[in-house]
């Protein structure tokens, strides 16, 4: 009727509540036949919240006047419907947004829209819950369609199960009862898949947002950042990283950064496999293995612990809370030397000028022999940053231990100005001596019967033992406890030695070595 449809086109704007409510008894009539109306009219029902007067005038904006328009668009359109056929089971899909309820009832390919809006209780509901309002909605409110014929309800989730087990969460005893007692008298199916009538993705308001991270080498300096861009907010995070780090960590740290800025759920987009990977697979995987509260081979002192924690975290009653868990490890309990009264130090020790200027070296062992006969430990330290090596041995003696300095001290590192030792054969015999000589290498021996005097590669060499101990001593969940061969566990220990931080310094002996 082209008359309706000049007098639909027509229609003016609202300016006064009873114009517009004579403007919802046009749309009312035809609620039924504009799909998604709930969520089309929502902004109109704002007007009519807190009981206006009649002529109280509105105050009009633009959501308001593009709903307007959209409403009148609508009932301009011809609605697809045909009289339903009593001989044929009647299919209903349904859509639950945060806000309101989407359902199509057909038969084949045909159907009614069946739009409606959550009140504030049932906005608190979660998304299992909603889902069985809206299919007891969408039944009760075509029950006059479909009679006592055999309805098929397809939904993107299974919750009828958790009706029928007495599982609904937030829903009082007689919303549940009602809900029971009417969908059981029905002759229902309820379908797991897809919604293709409806398009569900436009109903969830989750925030896109693109990550990445890159590194790349420019004029002989590495630079490195991270990036966020949000779809719907049109927002962008930019992020320096530190330049040593690498292009796959820079991914990371835009991952973290846009969880921590943007509020909501989200979609993350992002060109790296290993994150995608790692939000969706590796993160379960780890959560199952219990990387959370898993035991660590390294069992530092609470001090060291605390720290290395507030670099990243902080809760209250932090510090206790780290002393208490301490105290209740078992094997702490047992490998952990008695506190003992600190001795004055006698004499002014060597000062060293810089990384590997000066050493001390010491052996551990013999040791329980391990895979390769293995039974002792070289241990050097680097007096002024505390970086520790350890080097398993077949032997003790000082062609074993001149061998080591030349292939794994001094090839790598270069040639120290001074190495302290005790007074041990491996140390004093003839090779060592022509070795450190013809390098140029000043040696110094400690007072024999006196381990202070070598204290620092004492205390490292006690904390190496200390680990191993504890590595083998660790639950059976862990790599090491299924395989108790100390060369295993070795590079683990000596990890976490370099990586704490050092009371004397501020700084953990990685941090001084590498700068970083």
């Amino acid at each position: 009727d082209s008359g309706k449809v000049t007098l639909v086109q027509n229609l003016p704007r609202p300016h006064t509540v009873t114009a517009l409510r004579s403007f919802w008894g046009i749309v009312g009539f035809c609620r039924d036949f504009i799909e998604g109306h709930s969520e089309m009219a929502a902004p109109l029902y704002e007007h009519l919240k807190g009981n206006p007067g009649k002529e109280d005038m509105l105050e009009w904006n633009s959501q308001s006047h593009e709903a307007f328009l959209k409403l009148k668009q609508a009932l301009l359109k011809a609605p697809a419907l045909r009289s339903p056929d009593p001989n044929l089971p009647f299919v209903v899909e349904v859509a639950i947004s945060d806000t309101s309820i989407i359902s199509v009832l057909m038969q084949q390919v045909h159907g009614k829209c069946v739009p409606v809006a959550l009140t504030p209780v049932e906005k608190a509901f979660d998304q299992c819950t909603k889902q069985i309002l809206g299919i007891h909605w969408v039944i009760t409110h075509t029950e006059y369609i479909c009679g006592f014929n055999r309805i098929i309800v397809r939904t993107p989730h299974s919750p009828v199960a958790l009706l029928i087990k007495g599982q609904v969460k937030g829903v009082s005893a007689q919303r549940w009862g009602r809900w029971l007692t009417e969908l059981s008298m029905k002759s229902i199916t309820v379908e797991q898949s897809a919604t293709y009538q409806l398009a569900v993705m436009l109903l969830y308001e989750d925030q896109h947002v693109f990550v990445d991270g890159s590194r790349y080498y420019e004029e002989g300096t590495y630079h490195t950042g991270a990036a966020c861009w949000a779809l719907i907010l049109n927002e962008q995070l930019l992020i320096a990283c530190n330049p040593s780090d690498s292009a796959q960590k820079a991914e990371v740290i835009a991952v973290i950064a846009a969880l921590k800025h943007f509020a909501g759920p989200m979609t993350l987009y992002s060109d790296s496999a290993w994150v995608c990977n790692s939000l969706t697979e590796y993160s379960l995987v780890w959560q199952k293995r219990g990387f959370c509260t898993a035991e660590v081979s390294g069992h530092t002192s609470p001090v060291r612990v605390l720290e290395m924690l507030q670099g990243c975290y902080w809760w209250p009653s932090m510090k206790q809370v780290v002393e208490d868990c301490l105290q209740l490890c078992l094997v702490c309990a047992q490998m952990n030397p008695l506190p003992r009264a600190k001795q004055v130090q006698l004499g002014d020790p060597l000062v060293p000028h810089g990384p590997w200027d000066a050493l001390q070296i010491d052996y551990i062992g013999p040791l329980p022999p391990a895979k390769g006969g293995y039974k002792h430990i070289l241990v050097v330290v680097d007096i002024f940053t505390r970086w520790v090596e350890a080097f398993p041995t077949r032997r003790n003696d000082a062609f074993t231990t001149a061998k080591v300095l030349w292939e794994q001290i001094f090839t790598w590192w270069g040639f120290p100005r001074r190495i302290e030792s005790d007074n041990g054969t491996h140390f004093t015999a003839e090779v060592m001596q022509a070795m450190c000589s013809m390098l140029g290498i000043q040696q110094a021996f400690h007072i024999p019967y006196h381990p202070q005097s070598s204290g620092m590669v004492e205390r490292f060499s006690r904390t190496i033992k200390s680990g191993l101990k504890k590595a083998i001593l660790e639950s059976t969940e862990t790599m090491i406890r299924s395989s108790p061969d100390w060369v295993q566990a070795l590079p683990g220990v000596l990890m976490v030695i370099r990586g704490t931080k050092i009371r004397t310094t501020g700084y953990s002996p990685y941090e001084l070595m590498t700068g970083r």
